[in-house]
């Protein structure tokens, strides 16, 4: 069952303003369209299903149950009226609505191929479970700290996305990971390993090969290394991996660049993935309604919620059952659910996809997300996963660590924005009981 349906009512005008003649492009759409449902000219342009502007009348693009559904599909996919309504920033904005929505599906199929799945219930990854939430810290504290000034923000997904895909891959035989470190010289000798080590390093050579791929300039191993024995001296279940990289740095050196020859063969070179912050950020801009800012490199609260829910979702492994798709779409669907709640919007009439908040995985995911965030705001429970060295002020101090490269976080702004969220979809349920 899909988890969205394309709405009718984005237009497209097929006419050329500069021309009477029709540009290629139309041509190409007409045609396509009148050999799929053998449609007249005339037919093409006053067809009701496809220019009627009623609040109900979007269905799911694919059910051939229906006439017009290509027809609504491309109108909806190009439509130009985002472009023609924002302001001037020197921007093409045609990408907001012709990659936005039709890239969207192209994403989310992409993202879902490569998606892990729950891989941490399997009796021989005890151990990366308990470590798996530090060692994510330790890949947002480096990341941020040795790209101070750089707008960058798909080092730490990809970091993320890498190192779940490549565990994950190895989970029914650990013992491979032993056998990849104890072929570096000198580590079976001087050194005996311990297991958390090596998941360590393994995140270290993930986080290496996400900020070469994703850096705007490359940076020596050396000062990414000296960053990732900082981050790891934060943390109680990383302390043992900071001693050993802090005892030979040439030795960890050598057992990461080790792991990261062996990830990319593992993972078979494919590093490129959408990421769910970034295909809803592309929803929002694509939506019609939900308002965003202009400004590029400013955020609204929609668009801050939206990065706040998707990083929520990289870090917290309960949701490794929900491929990204359904991460993007459930975060999309509570985004315009507090939009509707603050009268901002009215309804879904205006926009031209409408998530399927029936659909089961889309459902269980908008509630775990609620109320995840609610956690991570309002109790310690980030404390409790991540065992933080300081202690002093944790709450606010972890939440803020999650997001600060993102935006400016106030901890008591988000929380009754959470409450309120948490609550909306509580309501039905209360309701019906």
């Amino acid at each position: 069952m899909l988890a969205y349906t394309v709405s009718a009512n984005s237009k497209t005008d097929y006419s050329d303003e500069s021309s009477d003649e029709p540009s290629q492009e139309t041509v190409r759409i007409k045609d396509v369209i009148r050999q799929t449902h053998s449609l007249s000219d005339d037919e093409l342009i006053t067809r009701p299903t496809i220019s009627s502007d009623d609040v109900f009348d979007y269905r799911n693009f694919l059910d051939h149950k229906e006439g017009g559904q290509i027809e609504k599909f491309f109108r909806a996919i190009s439509s130009n009226d985002i472009m023609e309504r924002s302001e001037d920033w020197g921007i093409d904005r045609s990408i907001y609505t012709r990659y936005s929505r039709s890239g969207f599906f192209a994403d989310c199929a992409w993202a879902d191929a490569l998606h892990h799945g729950e891989y941490l219930d399997y009796p021989e990854m005890q151990t990366f479970a308990e470590i798996r939430m530090p060692l994510v810290f330790c890949i947002i504290f480096a990341a941020r700290a040795s790209r101070p000034n750089e707008i960058q923000k798909g080092i730490i997904p990809l970091s993320v996305n890498l190192l779940d895909r490549y565990i994950s891959k190895n989970r029914q035989d650990t013992r491979r990971l032993m056998l990849i470190a104890t072929t570096v010289e000198g580590v079976d000798g001087a050194y005996s390993l311990e297991e958390v080590v090596i998941y360590n390093l393994i995140a270290a050579a993930c986080y290496f090969i996400s900020d070469r791929y994703n850096g705007i300039n490359n940076t020596s191993i050396s000062v990414l290394l000296l960053q990732w024995e900082a981050a790891c001296r934060l943390f109680m279940r990383t302390l043992s991996a900071a001693k050993f990289i802090f005892e030979d740095r040439k030795l960890a050196s050598r057992v990461i660049l080790e792991f990261m020859f062996d990830i990319y063969a593992t993972i078979d070179y494919k590093l490129t993935v959408p990421f769910p912050s970034f295909m809803v950020q592309n929803l929002i801009v694509a939506s019609k309604d939900l308002p965003y800012s202009q400004n590029p490199s400013a955020h609204n609260i929609y668009q801050l919620l939206a990065f706040i829910l998707t990083r929520i979702a990289v870090v917290d492994d309960c949701f490794h059952r929900f491929p990204s798709s359904i991460i993007a779409l459930s975060t999309y669907a509570l985004l315009r659910k507090l939009a509707i709640n603050d009268k901002v919007i009215r309804d879904n009439s205006k926009t031209w996809l409408v998530v399927d908040e029936q659909n089961v995985q889309v459902e269980q995911c908008m509630k775990l997300l609620a109320k995840t965030l609610v956690q991570y705001v309002d109790t310690d429970v980030l404390d409790a996963l991540t065992q933080p060295v300081n202690v002093m002020n944790r709450r606010q101090d972890l939440f803020a660590f999650i997001f600060d490269e993102v935006h400016s976080i106030d901890i008591h702004q988000i929380a009754p924005v959470a409450m309120t969220i948490y609550n909306l979809l509580e309501e039905p349920n209360q309701q019906q009981g």
